[in-house]
């Protein structure tokens, strides 16, 4: 009795494409530095993700799309999203927090002392 897959081949399918889903959420997850070229670089994507899933199909030698490719990849970008997405982002926005703060240069901070002890 097979819980999920029917077949070992099904099994392979599935985790061939879940990279795919997890590269596919990284791409449009750095469209927000495309700029106004952002709708080509979605469209681009979309071609580039649907391209290599035919491949995938065609090197396994599957007969269609089925559900479990489409759970697959929906599961890689889970996986990005909540893993290396979300550390990515936290990290980003760490660094613009550290950038926005105004630092005092040694002659501020020098002069800053000697207006306290006056």
């Amino acid at each position: 009795m097979n819980l999920f897959f029917e077949s070992s081949g099904q099994a392979r399918v599935f985790l061939a494409v879940l990279p795919l889903g997890f590269l596919l959420a990284l791409a449009v997850d750095l469209t927000r530095f495309a700029g106004r070229w952002r709708p080509v670089w979605d469209a681009l994507c979309l071609l580039l993700g649907g391209v290599a899933l035919m491949g995938l199909l065609l090197i396994f030698q599957d007969r269609g799309v089925r559900g479990y490719h489409a759970l697959a990849l929906a599961l890689g970008a889970i996986l990005y999203a909540c893993g290396v997405g979300s550390l990515a982002r936290r990290l980003a926005q760490r660094v613009r927090s550290l950038r926005k703060k105004p630092r005092k240069s040694c002659k501020d901070a020098g002069e800053s002392k000697d207006t306290s002890k006056e």
